[in-house]
């Protein structure tokens, strides 16, 4: 009978002292888990989701974080911080990226590297161009052709294409036959190629992009210009090659939560995987859909979209940015600030 009701008073102050725990921090704000580049005089540092600046502007240039680290740059050097704004790796650097698949891109002088979230080197390269990895695989240049190299900086596809694109579901679209005009390329001919350099998907676009839940939006008719395409008409393939539905719009995006960006006579909409509008194309501008919203333009100013094609965040931005971990940056008149998904301003700058 002792041992329980000991066990009863044991719950009780438990379950109080949870109670007093909860009204202690009553009317805080919890604390943010994400990171949200700002800008106040000249210099940069980061806020979290709730709008608190929690790393003081202090940096010269800065990017998003990115595995768990941004890359950023103290007067002219590179290097790394975590999300307290401490430096995990020094800035010693003279460019650097952020990373990706746990590499990141880092030079000193004209020693170009990889290295990891330690800082340490993974390898040396002495490619022109190195770019970031998807699926194990990173773009590099070589005498004016592009192949790509592994995690371990081997080159497992020989330079040997005009363009290319991002791996994802395993294939990553390849230009060939293209000329270069003051470094872009100028027509070619687009397919698509695995993880091994094989070409499963014969060149025969205009220009093709990276796969998106399982589609490519693809372009026949295009002039590819400098490195972008003009004209044509664009339609979505898979991951066969086959037309999930043919060339049929003006401008087209890659899907999105089951949803892809499209222009047809002059207007954007919304498609499904049929190919079917399920939000008439009646907007300016159209971009993909991001945590349920997307950023449209009716009458120059830009507002967002839910899925069902209602207008839940008004049109009066001049520039407005997909969401992301809950935000989106914007700017009306002449103020960056940051918004969440009911539209509430979060963060507006000096």
């Amino acid at each position: 009978m002792y041992n329980n009701m000991f066990m009863k008073y044991r719950y009780t102050f438990i379950i109080v002292f949870a109670v007093c725990l909860l009204v202690v921090h009553c009317g805080q704000r919890p604390r943010g888990m994400h990171r949200f580049p700002i800008q106040d005089h000249g210099v940069y540092g980061y806020i979290d989701e709730y709008g608190k600046v929690v790393i003081a502007p202090q940096f010269t240039e800065v990017t998003p974080f990115s595995d768990d680290l941004a890359c950023v740059r103290k007067e002219s050097m590179w290097g790394y911080i975590d999300k307290t704004g401490a430096f995990v790796i020094d800035p010693s650097f003279d460019n650097a990226s952020p990373f990706n698949e746990g590499l990141a891109a880092a030079d000193i002088g004209t020693d170009r590297r990889f290295i990891n979230r330690r800082g340490e080197t993974v390898f040396s390269h002495t490619f022109s161009f190195a770019g970031h990895f998807s699926q194990g695989r990173a773009p590099i240049a070589q005498d004016d052709k592009v192949g790509f190299m592994d995690t371990l900086g081997n080159v497992v596809i020989k330079p040997q294409f005009d363009d290319c694109g991002d791996f994802v579901h395993g294939l990553a679209p390849v230009s060939t036959g293209s000329s270069a005009v003051y470094g872009r390329t100028v027509g070619g001919s687009w397919g698509y190629i695995n993880t091994q350099g094989m070409l499963v998907i014969a060149p025969q676009f205009d220009y093709a992009c990276s796969f998106s839940e399982g589609l490519a939006v693809v372009n026949v008719g295009a002039r590819t210009m400098y490195g972008i395409p003009e004209g044509g008409a664009w339609g979505y393939i898979d991951t066969t090659g086959s037309y999930a539905f043919k060339n049929q719009f003006t401008q087209a995006t890659s899907f999105s939560q089951g949803l892809a960006a499209v222009m047809k006579d002059n207007t954007w909409g919304y498609i499904d995987r049929s190919g079917a509008f399920v939000i008439p194309p009646v907007y300016e501008r159209a971009y993909p859909f991001s945590e349920g919203l997307a950023c449209v333009a009716v009458d120059g100013k830009f507002g967002y979209i839910n899925t069902q094609g209602e207008m839940v965040i008004p049109p009066h931005y001049i520039i407005a940015h997909p969401f992301a971990n809950g935000l989106a940056r914007v700017m009306e008149t002449n103020s960056w600030m940051y918004i969440d998904t009911t539209g509430t301003v979060i963060w507006q700058s000096p």
